[in-house]
């Protein structure tokens, strides 16, 4: 269960009474409503004096925490005994931690002046934590405090202000505001070193820019970037620079490369590059030729072949001598970097040294995985296995399995001349999917195999199992059922809506014609037989008329003539009723007289929240009527004065007969939509009226919800 959030306290209008709100009550809170409730009665004591008596009651609506209000309802009489200080004193003892004082008193003995912190803003800090302390044999003195201060403090000030004589100041207001000036003047004298220090590094770049701007070289002779900005003319037309192509940017990604000042072997990222992008003028395109030409190729690949990679990858029981183990994953870079070999490779009529690895950027998704991962995946058609990283595996959460059989395999690793067998037992089962979406392999079983040089390698088992074709010459890996190019996917044609022949668009047109139709013919039914309910006036409205008075005058006579006598015959059948059910119609009691068996409780959904509704204004003649029916409700005890916050408007509404009271309404729809409701449904008439013959009546409300539907009249 998560830890219940801290009390807060609200006060936003000072002559209304503060709100603690629900949560665990913290010493910081109990400070702050302390002092939100000696303002409320500055505020208050200026319309009239508040005795030591009164403020109890006035406060004690304040407090929305469940525990809190349980506790006032249980112990009110007493409570409402105390005095202001004796209350604060209780309510901290129940509420707050035991070993709170310890627990403020540790925070400030542990409170150290980090580096670069003002001192102003960290004794303000400590103050106000000391603050907390007030009333208890643990507080600090001005004496004390100063001591933790100096105690505390950065040591280098501490030195400092030893020095310049700040100690001998007896006062603690003028220790801390000179200790404040000495740690301002040292902030500002680090600042203008600082930024004296950063102008001679930028004045130094500009320098080495301005010294490099007008090297036009071509890129693939001088894999020295210009660190001039992309839009630097270099002599003539000015010429944009070009995107980085896929090729240039896994040549990039492989030789430690930043794509944005485009140089090999910089061990930099893009967002941390110093340098600016290379002009357009004169670049070229980035081939592996230029990366061999670069001084730092042939340290990087010695370095390179130290690591323990695994460049190769054979079934055991292929191959038993070693001069026959066939390289499946070995590096391209297989040339020593060599003015000659390099003349060879870039000949159009001579056979390539070396090719590119065909590599395939896929996804996948596993249990940790929210979204799809972006892999870089190596289509080995040379690979009798799929294979893939432990890393990988463990990062996307893929269940491991046991392989029935282990598999042997022959790694060959660079910085040993021989091979080395090994066990791998365990495999899992993926299905990648193409960066666009629109291919999905089968799932296939790949071995997880430790310091493999790509995340994944698709092999054989791969290729056979979803039907792909590899061309080695074109570079492209085909589905043979769907006809998909995993490597150069074709762009999906717009999709354009059929336009609609003639004699379409007339069915089309048809159809909305009957539509229209039945409408109209729908409504003409139901004007008729609106129409024929009608009453039909007669043809001679003046006989009918003269018939209808003549009999109307004749009951009115009748009436008058028997009035008195039906006059007695009501009263006494009223007199005789009333008597017959008598406990039905005698006067409801007080309200301190009815049971109270059974009490309704209103829970808020948001204690916190504040009924703002708009108040109804009381016609002038109506004053009198309420008037009278808030006295009687007072009288019945159904109503009394409140101070509570909530507050919904209240209004009346006028009989047909003018000498009977008005209806009183109240408007409780925010107040329930911010009441929990139960599961209990709404009983119907017929069971209150049921209820009421048994002379039952309606439980009032738990007393300390009474604050929650208080009336606002005007």
């Amino acid at each position: 269960m998560a830890p219940n959030k801290e009390a807060t306290v609200e006060h936003p209008v000072a002559k209304h009474c503060p709100v603690l709100t629900a949560g665990e009550l913290s010493p910081k809170a109990a400070m702050e409503l302390d002092n939100a409730f000696q303002d409320f009665f500055t505020v208050c004591g200026r319309s009239k004096t508040i005795a030591e008596g009164e403020k109890i009651p006035l406060i004690l609506s304040a407090f929305k925490d469940l525990h809190i209000r349980d506790w006032i309802a249980s112990d009110r009489e007493r409570l409402l005994g105390l005095t202001y200080d004796a209350f604060m004193k209780e309510l901290r003892a129940n509420y707050l931690p035991t070993d709170w004082i310890e627990n403020v008193q540790n925070e400030i003995l542990g409170n150290r002046q980090q580096k670069n912190e003002p001192f102003w803003a960290w004794t303000q800090k400590m103050k106000a934590v000391n603050i907390l302390l007030r009333g208890t044999t643990s507080h600090f003195n001005d004496d004390q405090l100063r001591q933790q201060l100096e105690g505390l403090m950065d040591a280098e000030l501490r030195k400092a202000a030893a020095r310049k004589g700040i100690n001998a100041k007896t006062t603690l207001k003028d220790w801390i505001e000179a200790v404040k000036n000495l740690d301002e003047e040292y902030a500002y004298d680090r600042k203008r070193y600082r930024d004296a220090f950063e102008e001679d590094q930028r004045s130094s770049k500009r320098v080495a820019l301005s010294g490099n701007a007008g090297n036009t070289a071509p890129r693939s002779s001088s894999n020295k970037a210009p660190t001039s900005t992309g839009r630097t003319q270099t002599g003539g037309k000015w010429k944009k620079l070009p995107k980085l192509e896929q090729s240039e940017k896994d040549l990039l990604e492989e030789y430690e490369g930043c794509w944005k000042c485009r140089q090999f072997f910089a061990y930099h990222g893009t967002r941390s590059c110093p340098n600016e992008f290379p002009p357009g003028n004169g670049y070229h395109t980035l081939t592996l030729s230029g990366v061999q030409k670069h001084p730092k190729y042939n340290a990087y690949m010695e370095k390179k072949g130290k690591a323990k990679t695994v460049a190769a990858v054979t079934d055991a029981n292929e191959s038993d001598d070693e001069d026959d183990a066939v390289a499946a994953t070995m590096s391209s870079a297989l040339g020593n970097g060599t003015d000659s070999e390099v003349e060879h490779g870039d000949s159009d009529v001579s056979p390539p040294f070396h090719s590119k690895h065909i590599v395939w950027r896929a996804t996948l998704t596993g249990p940790r995985a929210e979204f799809p991962v972006k892999v870089s995946t190596l289509i080995d058609n040379g690979a009798h296995l799929v294979l893939i990283r432990p890393e990988l595996v463990d990062s996307l959460g893929l269940e491991r399995l046991k392989l029935p059989v282990p598999e042997t395999v022959d790694v060959a690793i660079k910085s040993l001349k021989e091979k080395r067998k090994i066990e791998l037992d365990e495999f899992v089962k993926i299905t990648v999917t193409s960066l666009d979406g629109r291919w999905t392999s089968r799932t296939v079983h790949a071995i997880i195999t430790p310091g493999l040089c790509m995340p994944i390698i698709l092999g054989l088992p791969f290729l056979i199992h979803n039907d792909i074709v590899t061309d080695h010459a074109d570079r492209s890996c085909i589905d043979k059922k769907m006809g998909y190019n995993l490597m150069n996917p074709a762009l999906l044609p717009p999709h354009k809506l059929k336009p609609l022949t003639p004699k379409q668009k007339r069915i089309e047109f048809g159809k909305e014609v009957e539509k229209v139709k039945l409408i109209k013919k729908t409504t003409l039914a139901e004007l008729c037989t609106v129409i024929r309910e009608r009453v039909t006036v007669p043809d001679d409205p003046s006989e009918e008329l003269c018939a209808h008075a003549v009999a109307a005058v004749k009951e009115r006579v009748e009436i008058l003539a028997n009035w008195e006598t039906l006059l007695q015959k009501m009263q006494e059948h009223e007199r005789l009723l009333k008597e017959e059910f008598l406990d039905v119609f005698k006067p409801i009691p007080h309200v301190d007289e009815l049971p109270t068996e059974f009490l309704s409780e209103i829970h808020l959904k948001d204690a916190t929240k504040n009924v703002k509704s708009r108040t109804y204004t009381c016609p002038r003649k109506y004053k009198g009527s309420w008037q009278t029916l808030i006295k009687q409700h007072l009288d019945a005890g159904r109503i009394r004065p409140s101070s509570s916050r909530y507050a919904s408007p209240a209004f009346i509404i006028p009989k047909a007969d003018p000498t009977a009271l008005p209806r009183w309404v109240n408007d409780y729809r925010d107040l329930n939509a911010n009441t929990v409701e139960d599961s209990h449904p709404i009983p119907r008439q017929d069971d209150i009226l049921a209820d009421c013959s048994k002379d039952a009546h309606a439980p009032g409300p738990h007393t300390p919800d009474c604050s929650n539907d208080p009336l606002r009249i005007v």
